[in-house]
């Protein structure tokens, strides 16, 4: 319907209401014809007008119940949570059938930092019949992997991690798994079998659940891992793994595979029980190799990572800007090395921190392994400052003190809570009260430099 088509339809229906108040077909289509409107101006993201058409909508008919829901959708878009989860809310009291809604609701919860509350709306829909019954097997795997996640973020990982195995059957799921082999459910089925773990998610995942393969070699005859050939090199190092495939290689010989971070789950990891120790070793010819050429740095050596792939899920809220991390260049007999490789690396002839700190770029990893260079440089520092990226795991592997920069909603192995984590003994982090707001945690970084320096 053309613009002047819709505004003399909004006169006829107007003049109608105006001759008779009562009259509920008129009153019902104008309130429709403004969801209508708004719908056409969110398509748009002219969000401002959609949601001066969706109250004009409300205003007419109290319990037009989409036009709640989109203005919950709308304001979600803004990123104003406080409105979105208010409409969200309205909307599943107009109905308390609307799934969509309380789904919605719960994400808007835990893109808001309210676990708990986000807890509670996802066991709702799970556990009461007037929301489980219209759920599908694709929906309530969905759901139970955005719980797990918040559950494991409360730290409760034993029910946490049994939701999270959803993933694997989860809509937007991408690991292609050989249906004609066995998924590992137990340790006692694979004594003398050849186990095939398949790596999921980042680069830094990868770094992080690798561990598990030291574990389960004690009880599997041998160890393969399919995971992004970059990594085959730095991984070595761990000495479990007998074979590494590259994840488009075609695998035949084992007997069972496990999704790698599905190990967790198989040997009931809770809190108090993560396997915590040091478990990648950088190569000692590139220690020496970097040893020497940092050998004019006679400061305290802190490397620094301030963004990660920005294409990855979260990049964006994780990253830091560089020049926010300048009040750091305050302290005196500090060296900054910059361990940035890919995106970001731009940021430093941007900043004051061209005039301390050698863009490595095209120095480091410039070849087919990742992060051979960047641990070994590693190695040699005192201190490493990251963003929540996988330089943290690799720092964490290796056994050298790093502080993270960690956004409001956190990575679920981080917790909502606390400045240690028993995920890696040498790791300490900052976290930010305020979403997208870095400046209190980098004071409280540097305030905890300063202690450590003098």
């Amino acid at each position: 319907m053309k613009e002047n088509e819709l505004l003399e339809l909004e006169k006829k229906l107007k003049d109608l209401l105006s001759k008779n108040p009562n009259d509920k077909d008129a009153r019902f289509s104008l309130a429709a014809l403004y969801y209508n409107l708004g719908n056409s101006f969110l398509r748009q993201k002219k969000f401002n007008d959609a949601i001066k058409n969706y109250l004009k909508s409300i205003e007419l008919d109290k319990k037009f119940i989409h036009s709640y829901y989109n203005l919950g959708n709308v304001y979600k878009e803004k990123n104003d949570l406080e409105k979105a989860i208010k409409y969200f809310q309205t909307t599943t009291e107009l109905d308390n059938n609307n799934v969509p809604a309380k789904i919605n609701l719960a994400v808007a919860h835990s893109a808001s930092g309210n676990s708990k509350e986000c807890i509670r709306n996802f066991e709702d829909l799970l556990s009461k019949n007037n929301y489980k019954s219209n759920l599908n097997n694709k929906m309530e795997a969905d759901i139970r992997y955005s719980l797990g996640i918040e559950l494991l973020r409360e730290g409760n990982y034993e029910e946490g991690l049994k939701n999270y195995e959803h993933r694997l059957e989860a809509s937007d799921y991408p690991l292609i798994i050989n249906e004609n082999k066995k998924k590992l459910k137990s340790l006692d089925e694979i004594k003398n079998k050849k186990v095939l773990a398949v790596a999921e998610q980042g680069l830094g995942d990868v770094l992080q659940f690798v561990r598990y393969l030291k574990l389960l070699k004690k009880y599997a005859s041998e160890i393969y891992l399919q995971c992004n050939k970059k990594l085959f090199r730095i991984l070595s190092s761990i000495g479990c793994i007998n074979k590494f495939y590259d994840l488009d290689d075609k695998i035949e010989n084992y007997d069972f595979y496990i999704p790698l971070m599905s190990l967790p789950y198989l040997f009931k990891t809770n809190l108090k029980n993560i396997p915590n120790f040091y478990y990648i070793k950088p190569e000692e010819n590139l220690v020496n190799e970097w040893k020497n050429k940092l050998k004019g740095k006679k400061g305290f050596k802190i490397g620094l990572f301030w963004q990660g792939n920005i294409e990855s899920s979260g990049a964006i809220e994780r990253a830091i800007k560089l020049k926010d991390l300048e009040v750091l260049l305050d302290f005196k007999n500090v060296d900054f090395v910059s361990l940035q490789k890919g995106n970001g690396h731009e940021q430093i002839k941007e900043s004051r921190f061209s005039e301390y700190m050698i863009d490595n770029n095209d120095n480091i990893d410039t070849g087919e392994d990742a992060f051979i260079d960047t641990a070994a440089i590693i190695k040699n520092l005192d201190l490493i400052i990251s963003s929540d990226t996988s330089i943290v795991h690799l720092s964490g592997a290796i056994g050298k003190k790093v502080w993270m920069l960690e956004p409001k909603i956190p990575n679920w192995p981080w917790t909502n809570y606390g400045r240690t984590s028993p995920w890696y003994k040498s790791l300490e982090i900052f976290r930010q009260k305020k979403k997208n707001n870095w400046e209190q945690p980098i004071k409280d970084l540097k305030n905890k430099l300063l202690k450590n320096l003098y």
